[in-house]
């Protein structure tokens, strides 16, 4: 019966996130040094967040119900919103997998630099053969995009979320996870697994 609870405990914070997520995508920043397609938003946060407090599969579970639910209320076009999960989910999968192997302080840095990197590289890929050409982009006109535009907005965006992530995530752990009770696993009186400082 206890971790029926628990599990259905989880299943409701995801919800709760999953429903954050979306909200703040519509919190939208033009970057002035990008094209104007190109905004900045903290929607991937509670992704990692659950990511990182749950596993890489809930929290791609969060990233994945955000980019529906986002879609059922603001609209969208098919190629977007792959593009949105393509990143968000690379991020989210990759950063809650390095994180889950050591979950420390050290740990909680080198996965959301890591899945940046991943983000970054996969998409520069994935616009330069499949996004742009379905938006109408020529290739002449991809291949400096890709350099000028696509690199350097997913980079500000996995620095900027990660910096947030990593600054807030121990206070939503107490606050949230540890006094709730939704935890994947108990935490030891410190605060972190015993012999081991989590993030």
């Amino acid at each position: 019966m206890e971790s029926r609870r628990v599990s259905l405990r989880q299943l409701a914070w995801m919800g709760v996130m999953t429903a954050l997520a979306a909200s703040l995508m519509y919190l939208e920043i033009p970057l002035p040094f990008l094209p104007p397609f190109l905004k900045y938003d903290l929607g991937d946060f509670p992704a990692l967040v659950v990511g990182f407090a749950l596993g890489p599969i809930p929290g791609l579970a969060v990233e994945a119900g955000k980019e529906v639910l986002f879609a059922l209320l603001r609209g969208g076009t098919p190629v977007g919103l792959a593009a949105n999960l393509l990143a968000g989910g690379t991020w989210v999968l990759t950063a809650a997998a390095i994180y889950w192997r050591r979950r420390t302080r050290r740990g909680a840095v080198a996965s959301l630099v890591l899945a940046g990197l991943a983000v970054t590289t996969v998409m520069a890929v994935a616009n330069r053969f499949v996004f742009l050409p379905l938006w109408g982009i020529p290739p002449e006109a991809a291949g400096p995009m890709i350099w000028s535009a696509i690199i350097p907005f997913n980079l500000f965006k996995v620095t900027a979320t990660g910096a947030v992530t990593f600054v807030l995530y121990k206070r939503v752990r107490v606050v949230f996870l540890e006094r709730w009770g939704v935890l994947a696993e108990p935490a030891a009186s410190d605060g972190g697994t015993p012999g081991r400082r989590r993030a």
